[in-house]
């Protein structure tokens, strides 16, 4: 074996699965391609787009994939170090790693679109610069998840990047505090959800923060006694067949009403429980015409057997009175008339009484199993269902009388893995942002968006102070939540202006997009008085209280804590408690507790905190759903970037509700800011390779030669580049090769 091969194409055992990291199977690939969201055993039609080649052969497909799943894979195992093309071609075996080229070409197609090489890691390749230095600075409005995610992925493509952000802190509508007695207090975002195929997830791996399973149905109270796992069981397999076949119905075609309109989910479930009624009803009556014919039958055959038996007892005298008159011989006919009468009711007497007991058991089973006249009790049983739909406006973020029944309107609003973090998810960003030098300005509150420009844009933003400052740049990004954007376009002069204003067509995908509320009611005890005696488990730390009035069935009902903590936060969705003083709330919210711990439950709390997202500058609101008037193409207008004189896109826009799939969580910001800066380096910089050689820069004509970064581990070696293969990434001449310029959308 030559000295070449061992070097290139074998790896010991040993190293791989420590260096390199895990042995591959096709359960590890497929694990890896579900956690990025991506299918295990077919490209999508981004990755067809951005590699034609897979269209020439099967084959193609099969190392394609390979490839693409071990370099996952690899990411996964350990995402604190970036994941090179040395990396995944030392976890494959050969001949697959021979084609240096695809390997290094999918490492750069999943970094750029945000599946690997995110977050907070240590780089071990250069950061190449494609653009002079004027066309590379991008300004990103707002340091919430989106924003981060945008700029975290933008420096990695060489840009220079500026984030504006008008609160005095980062993370957006994701916030936390500490109270005087130092408890944690999370006022926005504070559960992730859907950790199995979530980037949430690995950048949990990147930061060592303390995180909880959530629980959600623990344990559920009714009148302020706890429901037991049975029931509890009865109404979730109820509720999910419900939501099964609305999610089904849904796919089959589209409910719109007259107007064009879509029908809301609150229609869709009513439809669905007066079906539920309606084919009860008919149960209960084809149950009582049942018994009731049974019984007929029943009846019938009594009598029947009972004049058989007056028959047979008449004809059995009648012959004991001819045989004892002697007059049995004299008149044959009679004698064998009634003999016959006899073995004839005998007979059928056995036959009518095998009927009349097939019709009592029968008659005996209808009466032990009696049909339900009504589907559900219309007292605690209907307001503990009613509760499971006000847990999916939690999850949504609306009450569902403005939520489209679609569907997309509730995708991916399962449970799933779902976590809380004892530091709060603020802290979360806050420490993924560290060691990453990034240029935030803090209290600097945007007035204008100005792209009337030929090839920049002008941001004028008010400082602190109230000095106002105008900053130029080539590419700005927007995660302006959509309640803002809908302040905007209508000219409140609390948000944002656009110069010009934005086209019509964006500005009516904006109002109708929904914008979503839900704030929070948070209470700070002296002792976690509810996770206590039998109930002191890792699972305490959340329960239900079921409200009797169905209006107020998603608010003052859903309760969470972490373990340790005295903290209690219970949320309110959508307009319930919108006008409600804060002291009402506060006793709304003792008075639930106090009948369900009694008198463990303080009189009142050390401090308490209500949220008011509605009336938030920077946000006006929670987050975004599917109204009814929201169409799918409405997500693809507000990504769609505006564009200066010159022709060009300039300013782009992140945020969860760019995100379809993932609306209304912190997982849809963060990967709207990943997409966002994927379409700006494939719109300015195209598809070329990174640069792996660690040795050459490509510069434009005013750049300078100090602005090259190398990180930690250094370069790869020299013989790691295929034969032919350009050091500056497939540059020739400062130009991108045609056949890389295709823009595909993540």
């Amino acid at each position: 074996m030559s000295s070449e091969a061992t070097s290139s194409d074998y790896v010991d055992d040993e190293l791989r699965g420590e260096d390199f990291g895990p042995s591959i199977d096709d359960n590890a690939l497929a694990a890896a391609a579900r956690q990025a969201r991506l299918p295990f055993d077919r490209p999508t039609e981004h990755e067809l787009a951005f590699f034609p080649e897979l269209w020439e052969h099967k084959t193609a497909v099969e190392v394609f994939l390979l490839i693409r799943n071990s370099t996952l894979a690899t990411w996964q195992y350990n995402p604190q170090k970036e994941c090179t093309a040395s990396d995944v071609r030392n976890n494959i075996f050969p001949p697959f790693n021979s084609d240096l080229d695809l390997i290094q070409n999918v490492v750069h197609f999943l970094t750029r679109h945000g599946l690997i090489n995110f977050g907070r890691y240590v780089r071990s390749t250069r950061i190449t610069r494609f653009l002079v230095r004027d066309r590379r600075k991008v300004i990103i409005i707002g340091a919430g998840a989106a924003g981060i995610s945008a700029a975290i992925q933008l420096i990695s493509t060489g840009f220079d990047v500026t984030i504006l952000e008008g609160r005095g802190r980062i993370g957006g509508r994701v916030h936390s505090f500490k109270t005087k007695s130092g408890q944690v207090m999370e006022t926005g975002g504070d559960t992730l959800r859907k950790l199995e195929d979530s980037p949430m997830t690995t950048l949990l791996h990147q930061v060592s923060l303390e995180e909880h399973g959530v629980y959600d149905y623990t344990t559920i109270y009714v009148d302020g006694k706890p429901l037991n796992d049975d029931k509890i069981h009865i109404f979730l397999t109820h509720y999910e067949s419900a939501k099964g076949a609305l999610n089904w119905e849904a796919h089959q075609r589209e409910h719109r009403d007259e107007n064009g309109l879509f029908v809301s989910r609150q229609r869709a479930y009513e439809n669905l429980m007066n079906l539920s009624e309606r084919s009860t009803l008919i149960k209960y009556f084809n149950h009582c015409k049942s018994l009731e014919e049974v019984a007929r039958a029943r009846e019938k055959h009594y009598n029947q057997m009972k004049n058989l038996r007056n028959t047979a007892l008449m004809a059995e005298n009648r012959l004991k009175k001819l045989e004892e008159q002697g007059l049995l011989d004299n008149d044959p006919i009679m004698r064998r008339s009634l003999k016959r009468d006899v073995a004839t009711s005998i007979q059928k007497f056995d036959e009518v009484s095998n009927a009349f007991e097939a019709a009592d058991n029968h008659w005996k089973l209808l009466n032990e199993h009696p049909q339900a006249k009504q589907f559900m009790h219309p007292g605690s049983d209907f307001n503990t269902y009613n509760f499971m739909l006000g847990f999916e406006e939690y999850l949504i973020g609306a009450q569902l009388e403005k939520v489209q029944f679609s569907c997309d309107s509730a995708v991916n609003k399962e449970h799933g893995v779902a976590a809380r973090l004892t530091e709060g998810v603020a802290e979360l960003l806050l420490r993924i942002t560290q060691r990453r030098n990034l240029d935030i300005h803090l209290n600097h509150k945007v007035v204008d968006i100005d792209y009337s420009g030929v090839d920049d844009v002008k941001v004028k933003v008010q400082k602190k102070d109230g000095e106002i400052e105008e900053l130029t740049a080539a590419i700005v990004i927007s995660t302006l939540p959509i309640g803002v954007l809908k302040k905007s376009i209508s000219g409140d002069a609390r948000a944002p202006t656009f110069t010009p204003p934005v086209p019509a067509e964006k500005a009516k995908s904006i109002r109708n997009m929904g914008s979503g509320l839900i704030n929070k009611c948070i209470l700070e005890f002296d002792k976690a008085f509810w996770a206590t005696g039998s109930r002191a488990n890792n699972q305490s730390t959340q329960f239900v209280t079921v409200s009797p009035n169905i209006r107020t069935r998603g608010s003052l009902s859903i309760w969470s804590s972490t373990p340790g903590s005295k903290v209690l936060t219970t949320y309110m969705v959508g307009d319930s408690c919108k006008d409600s003083p804060d002291d009402v709330i506060i006793q709304r919210a003792l008075q639930t507790l106090h009948k369900v711990f009694g008198n463990n439950c303080p009189r009142t709390p050390l401090s308490a905190h209500i949220t008011r997202w509605h009336e938030d500058e920077f946000a006006f609101g929670s987050g975004s759903f599917m109204s009814l008037r929201t169409e799918k193409s409405d997500f693809d207008e507000l990504m769609k970037p505006l564009k200066t004189s010159d022709g060009k896109n300039r300013v782009y826009f992140a945020g969860e509700h760019t995100s379809s799939s993932y609306a209304a969580t912190i997982q849809g910001a963060w990967m709207s800011g990943a997409r966002a800066a994927a379409d700006i380096a494939n719109d300015y910089v195209g598809f070329g390779f990174v640069d792996m050689s660690g040795t050459k820069n490509v510069k434009g004509e005013d750049e300078e030669g100090g602005d090259m970064h190398i990180d930690h581990d250094g370069p790869l070696p020299e013989g790691m580049l295929a034969d032919g293969q350009q050091a500056n990434g497939g540059v020739v001449n400062g130009e991108i090769p045609e056949a890389k310029k295709a823009k595909i959308d993540n």
